[in-house]
């Protein structure tokens, strides 16, 4: 049950958050045998609660645990409401001096104790990331994502004016979520270099790689640091952007199209318009330029710049009229005809359509040569030999069949 685990995940994070001497006394309430350990540290006291709480006895109960759960709950909400009233006792009671020696010793002890919470804290957030990790390999059921942000709205947060061993290192960020801890830095997969280049990134790629980071929610300012991160070193593109100051995400892309010469739309739509099969090229293949070109011809009517928007309905009406004109074989173009003739048929079928036009051209070819080959007639050879008679030459021909 993910309120279970959520549950579970709370009270294992309060748990951190308790002084030694309240752990102690949660381990006496929970029946745990302490007495000959009680010169151990604070991580030994949670950690014997830890073990106590996922433990499988508890899981194999009906309600699997919940009930146990929710009155450990109650019991360290009692010890934390009992350590704020002493809080506000010590801070309302009148201030003593205290020796010099003093002061060094509760610094250090201060400073232990932070570094026991950071420790903590770390193992906390691992804790949470393979419980999420663990979430992620099972079916997502309604409610799962609320539980996901149920655990991320909470973190361990060492206050300033209070000692890092009460119950106010446990802050609840309901209205601050905690960032994920796989949301890292957003890259351009590749490197840009000069046009044309076979190794480096296309301009229809990067563009893609573009749009996909604003669908994410990448702010502008990152994505154009990525993307001068990931032009190649040396060349004057990168040093000119590095040096370019107020530099936008439309700005960058106009650069980038220049640098990339890209056509605009207008003479993408006219090369589209008489495009065709050439002789060495397969349907497959052809019907793939001609879909590549369609997207750049969207992408490029798309931008800020673009003196003429075209409606996506016009260019897939003319993708289409283009692949039925521009095919050379009849028997490929008739069985393709009535798709090509819909105008909200979809890639895949088309990708599919041609491979099984491309596969029944190749049948029909292979059985009219075995047809050929079974109705050939040999032909009729026919010699000619020289004969002397009387002086005179004369040809006889002999006829005969093979």
């Amino acid at each position: 049950m993910d309120h279970v685990e959520d549950l579970k995940l709370e009270v294992i994070g309060a748990v951190y958050a308790l002084s030694r001497e309240n752990l102690i006394e949660l381990c006496k309430f929970l029946g745990i045998d302490c007495e000959h350990v009680s010169s151990k540290s604070r991580s030994f006291f949670i950690s014997l609660i830890v073990r106590h709480i996922e433990r499988e006895a508890l899981e194999e109960l009906e309600d699997e645990g919940m009930a146990e759960l929710l009155c450990l709950k109650d019991k360290i909400c009692e010890i934390q409401s009992v350590n704020e009233n002493s809080d506000s006792e010590r801070q309302t009671a009148p201030t003593t001096k205290i020796v010099n020696v003093n002061l060094v010793a509760e610094n250090t002890e201060q400073e232990k104790l932070q570094k026991e919470i950071d420790k903590l804290q770390s193992a906390l957030q691992k804790l949470i990331v393979q419980k999420q990790r663990a979430a992620n390999h099972t079916p997502q059921h309604t409610g799962t994502q609320q539980n996901i942000s149920t655990i991320q709205s909470y973190s361990i947060l060492p206050s300033p004016n209070v000692r890092p061993d009460t119950s106010s290192d446990l802050q609840f960020m309901t209205h601050r979520p905690v960032m994920p801890p796989w949301n890292r830095e957003f890259k351009i997969s590749g490197q840009i270099g000069e046009p044309g280049q076979k190794d480096k990134l296309t301009f229809s790629s990067l563009a893609h790689q573009i749009e996909h980071g604003l669908s994410r929610g990448v702010s502008e300012l990152e994505i154009v640091d990525a993307v001068i991160r990931a032009i190649a070193p040396g060349m004057q593109l990168r040093s000119y952007l590095e040096g370019k100051p107020n530099l936008t995400l439309p700005v960058l892309r106009r650069i980038l199209r220049a640098h990339y010469q890209e056509r605009g739309a207008t003479e993408l739509y006219k090369q589209l318009t008489s495009e065709a099969q050439s002789s060495k090229e397969t349907p497959q293949s052809f019907l793939v330029r001609c879909l590549d070109l369609r997207q750049k011809i969207l992408f490029a009517s798309q931008e800020a710049e673009s003196s003429l928007k075209y409606d996506p309905n016009l260019v897939q009406s003319m993708f289409l009229h283009t692949v039925l004109t521009g095919l050379q074989n009849d028997s490929i173009r008739s069985d393709l005809q009535p798709y090509l003739m819909t105008i909200d048929v979809s890639d895949e079928i088309l990708f599919d359509k041609v491979n099984v036009a491309c596969a029944n051209e190749t049948e029909r070819q292979n059985k009219k040569k075995l047809i050929y080959q079974h109705t050939k007639v040999n032909p009729v050879q026919v010699n000619e030999v020289a004969v002397e008679k009387k002086g005179k030459t004369q040809c006889h021909k002999k006829h005969r069949e093979s």
